[in-house]
């Protein structure tokens, strides 16, 4: 998985996927720390800045992000390209917004780009 630092969009499974602003900052922070949890208060600072964002938000975006992703490694099997179907994993979330997101993919396997190497 290669990301954009400025968060536009990222390629997964050899697929271009364009992603929200909001997205993109939420990729870019689970990117950083690939393989490793990355808890909902950090990532609401990620997307939605200094304060963050309420849990309904969070979630419904961490929803269309992984919809995203996984739409992508579906068109990269039919293109016989091998991309993990559920690339980011939760973990807890329930009504006290204490939880973690991790992307399953090793820290080899992504890469942070400078906006300048679009």
């Amino acid at each position: 998985m290669t990301v954009w630092e400025n968060g536009a969009f990222c390629v997964y499974g050899g697929q271009r996927v364009k992603l929200s602003p909001i997205q993109g900052g939420l990729l870019v922070a689970l990117a950083r720390r690939a393989g490793k949890p990355l808890d909902y208060d950090a990532l609401g600072r990620a997307g939605w800045g200094e304060y963050g964002t309420n849990p309904e938000n969070l979630r419904a975006m961490m929803k269309r992000l992984r919809d995203k992703l996984e739409q992508a490694a579906e068109a990269a099997c039919a293109s016989g390209i091998r991309a993990p179907e559920k690339p980011i994993e939760t973990q807890g979330g329930g009504e006290h917004f204490s939880g973690t997101c991790t992307l399953v993919l090793s820290p080899s396997q992504v890469e942070v780009m400078q906006a300048s190497e679009a």
